[in-house]
């Protein structure tokens, strides 16, 4: 993406594809990051690249909508990743309890952790209700630009809220890498930042 008409301001924007190969891109270091260990992350630069009309990606200063409508769908993705993660932190609380004893009695027994356990359950659950009916409407072609930025904010924070208490469920085995919710409240914090952050989508 690059300013074409910079006095347009975002209408002055246009999308070209870069090819690898083209004189002046580089790609830059992966990054090191807090969590998404399996996904490399690095910056590119372009200097003095010199790019064709033949590479223009949706019309001349359509780049802006082309972006905004690449974020909606986007957002859906971003809701869907954070429900996995959730799942899967509360699969691992409910597996943990199951397992485990606190002062001599199964956790699993602990009203306080089923109370905790069904918080995270309905937590879960609007999240994922969220993320298809907002995946629905786009299938429908529908306008869902409200729904995908809804889906993905609640999804993200309730995510965030999910893992923490796995975390909390699982105590000190939580903080340590042999569980594997450690992992999980390191990659659900990027859900709140990108594709918009929480305060974008609100």
């Amino acid at each position: 993406f690059a300013r074409t008409d910079p006095a347009k301001g975002h209408s002055g924007i246009t999308s070209f594809l870069i090819e690898p190969d083209f004189e002046g891109f580089s790609v830059g270091k992966h990054e090191e990051k807090l969590g998404l260990l399996s996904s490399f992350t690095v910056s590119i630069f372009f200097e003095n690249c010199r790019v064709s009309e033949k590479q223009i990606l949706g019309g001349l200063n359509n780049g802006f909508k082309l972006a905004m409508s690449a974020l909606d769908s986007g957002r859906i993705g971003i809701a869907s990743q954070a429900v996995g993660i959730a799942e899967a932190a509360l699969q691992a609380s409910i597996e943990y309890v199951r397992t485990h004893e606190s002062e001599g009695k199964p956790m699993v027994k602990n009203q306080l952790i089923q109370f905790k356990l069904a918080d995270m359950e309905k937590k879960l659950a609007a999240a994922e209700l969220l993320a298809y009916r907002a995946a629905w409407l786009k299938d429908r072609e529908a306008d869902f630009t409200l729904a995908a930025a809804t889906a993905k904010l609640f999804a993200s924070e309730a995510c965030g809220e999910i893992v923490s208490d796995a975390v909390q469920i699982h105590g000190l085995d939580g903080y340590t890498e042999k569980y594997l919710v450690e992992k999980y409240m390191r990659d659900a914090k990027i859900t709140t930042i990108y594709e918009g952050t929480s305060q974008i989508q609100k």
